[in-house]
């Protein structure tokens, strides 16, 4: 590719669809902009609050054995008092509330990254699941759930009698 010297040479040069100085133009431009996203993310900041009404979302994992769907919370300092599952067999609903703590004083924050106030995920079971006999344990800020699998499901021929 070459450099255009002459700035008035750039009009002319872009009636010719494959001219180099239309693709040296181009990847100067598109040079330029990653450089301003680059600036732009290695400076922005958080904002300080956010003013909304929605939940905000832990993350999770699942995975599933031969026997169970197994769901992985991450919910560091929520107290699981404050933690409500609901399982219909296809899906598994977890809402609950991170409580400001002892956070809520007067500081100057330079990073705000941890999240507070109430939660809900509803997670999509990738197979059926028996919610009677599920069962949910805490530790170190992690929430595991196990669904067992649903009893596999037997078909049965329903004959049809005449009227």
């Amino acid at each position: 590719m070459r450099e255009l010297k002459d700035p008035r040479s750039l009009p002319a040069a872009l009636s010719q669809p494959d001219s180099p100085a239309i693709e040296a133009a181009s990847m100067d431009e598109i040079q330029r902009q990653m450089e301003r996203l680059f600036d732009h993310l290695a400076t922005s900041k958080r904002p300080m609050a956010v003013f909304s009404s929605d939940h905000w979302h832990p993350f999770v994992d699942v995975c599933e054995t031969e026997e169970a769907i197994v769901v992985l919370v991450e919910l560091a300092g929520v107290d699981p008092e404050n933690v409500k599952l609901v399982a219909d067999g296809e899906h598994l609903l977890i809402q609950g509330e991170r409580t400001l703590g002892r956070r809520a004083c007067r500081h100057v924050y330079h990073q705000i990254e941890i999240n507070f106030g109430p939660f809900q995920r509803i997670i999509r079971l990738p197979a059926p699941a028996d919610p009677d006999r599920a069962s949910a344990s805490y530790q170190n800020g992690f929430l595991e759930i196990t669904l067992p699998r649903a009893r596999e499901m037997r078909s049965h021929k329903v004959t049809i009698k005449p009227v």
